[in-house]
């Protein structure tokens, strides 16, 4: 016969199952959540370093936005859609609208902020790169209409010349297409 004494009930068992399943959670959770702070703490600085790049990609990809749908309206329209870069309240605007060439401004132009501060980021002065951008739906494609290019990069890359994180978005004014890099 078998002694009760020494031999642990179910209740017993399971009571240990629950208690081990618990030890194991808190120590995955633990193990996580110092992977998370060290990922966290080196990522970082990475992350600064990269943030004004990021903000120019993503204005860009709001112009890169606007050009889609201007060329949509330049061929509802059969006429020009011009959008220009600027200067105003300390930030860097778009305006843009359609028009009967590329030469004449826009009449009745419609504004939007880029969410670039003046003080943080520069237009890039360079070889063909330009503050306004023109499609014309009527000039065929057989055109040699050379590229256009916006650019925008960080006041502190400037002095630099370094060009690594500065945003571009090309533009090839014949095709219409688009290119973001």
């Amino acid at each position: 016969m078998a002694d009760f004494e020494t031999v642990d009930t179910w209740e017993d068992i399971e009571l240990y199952e629950k208690t081990r399943i618990r030890e194991i959670r808190k120590r995955i959770f633990l193990f996580g959540s110092v992977l998370l702070f060290v990922f966290g703490v080196t990522a970082y600085p990475l992350a600064e370093k990269r943030l004004p790049y990021w903000r120019i990609l993503f204005a860009l990809r709001s112009v890169n936005d606007t050009l889609e749908a201007g060329k949509v309206m330049a061929f509802q329209k059969k006429q020009a859609f011009r959008l220009d870069i600027m200067q105003k309240d300390a930030e860097w605007w778009v305006s843009f609208g359609v028009t009967e060439q590329c030469e004449k401004p826009v009449e009745s132009p419609v504004e939007r902020s880029l969410h670039l501060p003046i003080a943080e980021f520069s237009a890039l002065q360079h070889e063909g790169v330009t503050q306004m951008l023109c499609f014309d739906s009527q000039i065929p494609v057989e055109s040699d209409r050379p590229a256009q290019a916006l650019a925008f990069v960080p006041f502190s890359d400037v002095a630099s010349k370094a060009l690594d994180r500065a945003g571009f978005l090309i533009f090839q004014p014949a095709t219409g297409q688009l290119e973001l890099k």
